[in-house]
C-alpha cells in the first residue's frame, strides 16, 4: 500500500527580521538611559587607593577577612567530622544490636526444629 503523495510544502513558522533602522526610528531621544542595576550582587566600587599605605591596609584587611573565613570553615568542618563520627558510632551500635538479635533468633529456631 502506498501512501498518497503530498506535494504541499510543510507548514513552517515564518521568522520576521527587524532591521536596525526600524528599531532606531522607534526610540526617542528624550528617553533617559536606564540606570545600572543595583542590588546585593552589584556593589559600588570604592575609589582606587592613592598611596602605598592605603594599598597595604587594604591587603591586610583582606588577609584578616580571609583568615577569619578560613577559621570559620575549619570550625564547621571539625564540627561536621565530629557529627559524622557520632553518627557512625550510633550506626555501628545498632548493627551490633541487630546482629545479637539475629543470632538469638537462629538459636531459638534451631531448638524448635526437630533433629
Amino acid at each position: 500500500m502506498s501512501q498518497p503523495e503530498n506535494n504541499d510544502p510543510p507548514n513552517r513558522v515564518r521568522l520576521v527580521a527587524y532591521s536596525d533602522s526600524e528599531s532606531d526610528a522607534e526610540t526617542d531621544d528624550d528617553v533617559p538611559e536606564p540606570e545600572p542595576a543595583t542590588g546585593p550582587d552589584t556593589q559600588p566600587q570604592p575609589p582606587p587607593p592613592e598611596t602605598e599605605n592605603e594599598l597595604a591596609q587594604i591587603v591586610i584587611r583582606l588577609q584578616e577577612k580571609y583568615i577569619h573565613e578560613y577559621e570559620n570553615l575549619e570550625t564547621r568542618q571539625d564540627d561536621m567530622a565530629r557529627q559524622l563520627e557520632d553518627w557512625k558510632g550510633a550506626i555501628e551500635d545498632r548493627l551490633r544490636m541487630e546482629l545479637k538479635i539475629l543470632e538469638a533468633l537462629v538459636k531459638v529456631s534451631r531448638r524448635l526444629l526437630p533433629p
